[in-house]
């Protein structure tokens, strides 16, 4: 793992907040501020630019205060993983090749890539959050020294904290599925490569077998295509707004087809939960599904609202779609409105 720092604050913003909150009373020394684990240590943050594998890219992803901006396999090749090739690698890396080249969807190739794949993002953390990251990374048996150096250049003179280990993964305790008063909770067996999307959504409680992955050391040739279990619990009302986003032809409802096959056991989905009305919310990439910059074929309903003219060859690859991920019936209706 490797750590630039873009942006710091300055730790004297601490004094500030204290005086706030304790008006008349002297301020504490910023170290004494620093060894409270308490939400005054949130307000300074930095942002850095890490590069790290997958797996360690998920552990950050997996604090409910996290805040990332990462690389999509839009534009990274999802077939250069950065990493030294072992024979497992070989092999997956050879079955990954063979699909591309079949003319294979990205979205199901790029399954193939290993958790030990290097990636690139940029997140925004308090200094609360790195302490108790890096403390978690020791924990799970993964190298911190690059976080351990941010902290060093940001403390200065004053002492590193140790707070309360904080444990950002766990795994599941007791099974269970149904709607708790306004709560729905769903346990259910999805790929690596859902968990990542769906941790990144902070209204749900998520908890999985991932921790335990990475400190037994074996995530390095795991695919991101691997199934674990996962528990998922959020409001209704949250719920209806995946239901809504993901059930779009863009937004990679063949990743999320098994949650939402599960959820519409308690909440039905229709045509009129699609986010696009008059025009289409995903534009630019929607219009990319007509040349050769997607892989993926077009989106009925855009063809549709746009009066667009398709292939032959876009049409069955529609078809193919509908079929491969087992859309709901009413994309049906569409499709042959557009044959």
């Amino acid at each position: 793992m490797k750590a630039e720092t873009l942006q710091m604050d300055s730790l004297s913003v601490l004094h500030d907040a204290w005086r706030i909150s304790r008006p008349g009373e002297q301020s504490e020394a910023v170290s004494r501020i620093l060894s409270i684990d308490a939400p005054i240590n949130d307000i300074p943050c930095a942002v850095l630019h890490i590069t790290s594998s997958i797996a360690e890219r998920e552990v950050f992803a997996s604090a409910r205060d996290h805040v990332m901006w990462a690389k999509t396999s839009r534009v990274s090749d999802p077939t250069d993983w950065g990493i030294p090739l072992t024979p497992a690698l070989e092999t997956l890396l050879a079955e990954q090749l063979a699909m591309k080249e079949a003319g294979v969807s990205q979205d199901i190739y790029r399954m193939r890539m290993p958790l030990g794949a290097v990636t690139e993002y940029t997140i925004r953390v308090s200094i609360r959050s790195l302490v108790k990251l890096s403390d978690y990374f020791e924990y799970l048996g993964v190298d911190n020294s690059a976080l351990e150096q941010v902290l060093a250049d940001w403390l200065g003179d004053s002492a590193r904290p140790k707070y309360k280990l904080t444990k950002f993964m766990s795994r599941i305790e007791h099974t269970g599925n149904g709607i708790i008063g306004d709560f729905l909770v769903i346990t259910i067996r999805v790929s690596l490569a859902l968990r990542a999307q769906a941790v990144r959504h902070k209204q749900f409680i998520l908890k999985d077998s991932l921790g335990e992955i990475i400190a037994s050391g074996a995530y390095h040739e795991m695919p991101i295509g691997t199934e674990v279990d996962m528990q998922l619990c959020a409001s209704v009302d949250f719920w209806k707004s995946i239901l809504e986003k993901r059930s779009c032809w863009m937004a990679q409802y063949g990743l999320w087809s098994p949650v939402i096959a599960q959820v519409q056991q308690y909440m039905p989905i229709t045509e009129n939960m699609l986010p696009c009305k008059e025009y289409c919310v995903y534009g630019k990439d929607a219009e990319n599904r007509y040349t050769d910059k997607d892989p993926g074929s077009p989106c009925p309903k855009h063809i549709i609202i746009h009066k667009r003219a398709v292939t032959q060859q876009q049409r069955d690859d529609i078809e193919k779609q509908f079929e491969l991920e087992n859309r709901p019936q009413f994309w049906r209706k569409l499709i042959n409105e557009i044959r």
